[in-house]
């Protein structure tokens, strides 16, 4: 008998291609933040409405601020997904 195999699945989004499997083992953990989806928002304004739409039902890792490097924000969607915002200072 053939062990399982995870389940792949494949999409390009924006131009970019993006790779996911599952995992066979249990684990303690569902979605983890160590990976996030970055997004270089064009302005203020949509980093803001981005942040606020990503952030409600979400969690906030980092709220929006100018951290040395521009504007910047690290919210968790309310699927468990990590965002990362950034936008020009």
């Amino acid at each position: 008998m053939r062990p399982a195999m995870p389940q792949r699945a494949g999409f390009i989004a924006a131009g970019q291609r993006f790779w996911c499997s599952d995992s066979l083992p249990e684990h303690d953990w569902d979605f983890t933040p160590a990976i996030s989806l970055f997004v270089e928002c064009g302005s203020a304004d949509e980093h803001q409405r981005l942040f606020d739409a990503l952030a409600e039902d979400g969690f906030v890792f980092m709220p929006r601020d100018d951290y040395g490097f521009g504007l910047f924000g690290w919210v968790g969607d309310r699927f468990g997904l990590s965002w990362q915002l950034s936008a020009p200072a």
